[in-house]
């Protein structure tokens, strides 16, 4: 039975999207990350077969989402 997580962020969608691009168009075997548009913001939408699986996805996103924020504050807001 799959398993679905949503992580809505704050961030424009254009730049999340531009950021996931080689993420989203990879194929896995148990799971999968799609990016939509929820009113100019990103929202993912994770799918996995299994808890694991799901984890690992959720980490994924996650990680990319730090290391972005960290770099808009570097460079004093912008991206």
């Amino acid at each position: 039975m799959p398993i679905t997580a949503t992580i809505t962020t704050a961030h424009p969608h254009e730049e999340i999207q531009q950021l996931f691009a080689t993420e989203l168009e990879r194929k896995h075997e148990r799971s999968s990350i799609a990016l939509d548009n929820a009113s100019g913001k990103a929202a993912f939408t994770i799918t996995a077969n299994d808890t694991t699986a799901l984890r690992a996805a959720i980490n994924t996103v996650t990680s990319v989402l730090v290391v972005y924020e960290k770099t808009v504050e570097a460079t004093n807001g912008k991206p």
